[in-house]
């Protein structure tokens, strides 16, 4: 809340802090158990990178991803660093895959005054360049 007078003068920045404040209010909850086998498989396994991982009975296969792909990350993500979002490319070679590294942390990548200005754009030219 002290954060929030800080932007008050400064509409764009007041609007930039709500939005971030709301990304980050605007999640549905994750049972627990859910949450563990995320952060097993996911984190300690590397399950999908390593062609391991199962939802619901059905085998996620990344080699099989025959759609164009774009990989936004934040390069100061501590949450996800930039090596793990990186990962993917190297499993998708020879496919249409595209990196974009936006210059910002974990929820300032899609909320940030930086990123509002280049992360639109930059996915509207994706998609332009696709058609």
């Amino acid at each position: 809340a002290i954060e929030m007078l800080d932007h008050a003068r400064d509409p764009t920045a007041l609007t930039t802090f709500l939005a971030m404040e709301n990304w980050l209010a605007d999640r549905p909850d994750m049972p627990g158990a859910l949450a563990r086998t995320w952060l097993i498989d996911l984190y300690q396994d590397n399950a999908l990178i390593r062609g391991e991982l199962d939802i619901d009975g059905a085998h996620v296969a990344l080699d099989r991803i025959d759609v164009p792909v774009l990989n936004i990350f934040a390069t100061g993500d501590h949450i996800i660093p930039p090596p793990c979002s990186r990962a993917l490319g190297p499993v998708l070679t020879g496919r249409n895959y595209r990196e974009l590294a936006v210059q910002t942390g974990h929820v300032g990548a899609f909320v940030s005054a930086r990123s509002q200005s280049r992360l639109g754009p930059s996915i509207a030219t994706w998609l332009h360049q696709l058609s």
